[in-house]
């Protein structure tokens, strides 16, 4: 799971001249990482925001959703998946070319 979160923020950031590959490597680890604990909410977090962050946005907010019904108080979740912070984050993701 910290493997997908990291390769996710260094897609977003623009640290890596193919930011798509490396939101798809964040993605493929981050569904590595949901079966190997399925209880974990920060693994579905994770893949909610990759999802996200490769326009599979009905995934996404499924993964988001499991995540709130693991734990209420994960509030990374409810943030990830808010009305509030989508129009941003598509801004962001076309400008990285995601």
């Amino acid at each position: 799971m910290v493997l997908s979160l990291i390769n996710h923020h260094i897609a977003i950031m623009g640290f890596v001249p193919n930011g798509k590959a490396a939101m798809e490597t964040a993605n493929a680890l981050a569904r590595r990482a949901t079966p190997l604990d399925d209880r974990n909410e920060y693994a579905h977090w994770a893949l909610g925001i990759n999802c996200w962050g490769l326009l599979k946005y009905e995934e996404s907010l499924a993964a988001l959703e499991r995540a709130v019904a693991l734990n209420p108080n994960c509030s990374l979740a409810y943030g990830s998946g808010s009305d509030d912070v989508t129009a941003p984050r598509r801004h962001l993701c076309a400008k990285v070319g995601l």
